[in-house]
C-alpha cells in the first residue's frame, strides 16, 4: 500500500512515549492540500488519514525549511485509516505535510492526526 522514496518501513513506527497529537478535520481536494493549513510539527512520527469512502492514489510530502525532505506514495483503493510513518525524517526539525492527488477523482478525507514530539 505504501511506497516510500526514503525507504521507510511501514511496520517501523517509533511512536514516542508521550507524543503530542494534532487532530485535523475533514477536507476534500482535487489537486492538492496542506495538512492543518500548513502548520509545522516538531519531530513528527506518524500521519494518520481517515476516509469513509474509497480514496485514490496520492503522494504525501514532508517539507522543512521550504524544501521537500521526504515523500510517500499511497496506492488508491483504500478506506478507513492510513497510518504513514515519518520517524525516518531527520530529528530536531519541524515539518509540514502536503497531500497531492494522483488520481482523476476528488479525494474526501474525514480527518486525521499528526503525532509529533513536544
Amino acid at each position: 500500500m505504501f511506497h516510500s522514496e526514503s525507504k521507510a518501513k511501514a511496520n517501523d513506527v517509533g511512536l514516542l512515549a508521550d507524543p503530542r497529537i494534532h487532530y485535523f478535520g475533514a477536507t476534500e481536494f482535487s489537486y492538492n492540500v496542506w495538512v492543518a493549513n500548513k502548520d509545522s510539527f516538531y519531530n513528527p512520527t506518524l500521519l494518520s488519514l481517515n476516509a469513509d469512502q474509497e480514496v485514490g492514489k496520492m503522494v504525501v510530502r514532508a517539507y522543512s525549511g521550504g524544501s521537500q525532505k521526504g515523500s510517500i506514495v499511497i496506492d488508491g483503493g483504500w478506506l478507513g485509516n492510513a497510518s504513514i510513518p515519518w520517524d525516518h525524517l531527520s530529528r530536531g526539525k519541524s515539518y509540514s505535510f502536503y497531500l497531492k492527488n494522483e488520481s482523476s477523482s476528488r479525494i474526501y478525507l474525514t480527518g486525521g492526526s499528526v503525532w509529533y514530539d513536544s
